[in-house]
């Protein structure tokens, strides 16, 4: 019998099944004592609560999930018993290889379409303003191309079969870079960042864009999680 919640679950409200990373054994350490079970979600005593949006509300994909008394078969374990956190470490380097994967092509799109807005904006621009402009611009067109950089480095080690402390790395870095990038395109555009229905080739430089991707800092691991991690065993850091 399963109870709890989850917050920040992507695509729960369209999902038929989910991967349920529950604690099965509370009198081990918090790593150890982790299960893994496959959930029907329609499942007697499964509430999904979709989380308002201030990008696409008619369309939320993040969610709540709340679990009363659900009753799942043992059949439906994935794996070991109290095994799961391997498996759940093994998912998340997946899902944040994904991430910076479409961070990568996201960063370069976007730089793109900047770079197409930028001459004749800056040209606009009182000549103090266009140096700071200038600089905003280059500071994105160089990190796009670190953030590519940094993730062969991690991926080039886990081929090799090592760890890789560029996943964290990499992860928190692309998610901030994007936030600049469109942080920069929204304010050289200034008004015009204001369009509800962004042309497909200047999605980049709207507020819609803007409010948008500050969604990457949670998903996958929020930011603050990632510090931890770089911290503790990059930098090898003490706890607390």
């Amino acid at each position: 019998m399963l109870n709890g919640q989850k917050v920040w679950t992507s695509g729960a409200n369209y999902a038929d099944f989910c991967f349920l990373f529950c604690r099965t054994d509370p009198d081990v350490p918090k790593h150890k004592g982790i299960s893994i079970i496959l959930l029907p979600m329609d499942t007697p005593g499964v509430t999904v609560r979709p989380l308002n949006e201030i990008v696409h509300p008619q369309h939320p994909d993040l969610n709540e999930v709340f679990l009363t008394d659900v009753v799942v078969p043992a059949a439906n374990l994935v794996g070991k018993l109290n095994d799961g956190w391997a498996m759940a470490n093994g998912s998340l380097a997946h899902e944040r290889g994904m991430v910076w994967l479409m961070s990568v092509i996201d960063m370069e799109m976007g730089m793109q379409q900047m770079l197409e807005l930028a001459p004749s904006i800056l040209e606009a621009l009182p000549e103090q303003e266009r140096a700071v402009a200038a600089d905003d611009v280059v500071r994105c067109y160089i990190e796009s191309h670190a953030v590519r950089c940094l993730g062969y480095r991690g991926f080039a080690r886990l081929v090799k079969g090592g760890s890789a402390p560029e996943q964290a790395l990499m992860k928190l870095f692309a998610s901030a870079s994007r936030q600049r990038l469109a942080r920069v395109a929204a304010e050289m555009r200034g008004p015009d960042a204001l369009e509800s229905k962004p042309q497909r080739s200047r999605r980049i430089g709207t507020l819609e864009d803007y409010f948008g991707i500050f969604g990457s800092t949670i998903s996958a691991g929020s930011s603050e999680i990632q510090r931890n991690i770089i911290a503790e065993r990059v930098l090898g850091l003490p706890r607390g």
